[in-house]
């Protein structure tokens, strides 16, 4: 199930921040968190995400969360930035597949604004 983001869940996937946070979270079942993602808003906004293992299996819930994240990525009329994480592998593909675009500076991406 996708829900969206409460404080806590941000405390979970290791994500805690004091900026306002908006965001989409998956659950299991049982209500335990399995991925987060969203904009934090600092200054620029960036977009962060943390995704479980066992979520990364699931495909049916990723495509579901992606779709949430455009729509949201979609309200700012300024840049939204992502910065891939050069120990995940997968986290360029995901940014990329998300929709951002590569900057010029290596593993910084932006937003295209609507």
């Amino acid at each position: 199930m996708i829900r969206k983001t409460l404080r806590d869940d941000l405390r979970v996937a290791g994500l805690e921040t004091y900026a306002t946070f908006r965001g989409i979270t998956a659950v299991d079942d049982e209500g335990a968190v399995k991925g987060v993602t969203g904009v934090m808003y600092s200054n620029p906004p960036q977009c962060i995400s943390w995704i479980s293992e066992e979520l990364r299996q699931d495909k049916r819930v990723i495509v579901k969360a992606i779709n949430q994240l455009r729509d949201l990525l979609n309200q700012f009329t300024i840049s939204v930035y992502a910065v891939s994480d050069p120990n995940e592998e997968t986290a360029q593909n995901f940014i990329k597949h998300v929709g951002f675009k590569q900057t010029d500076r290596e593993g910084v991406f932006i937003w295209p604004i609507q």
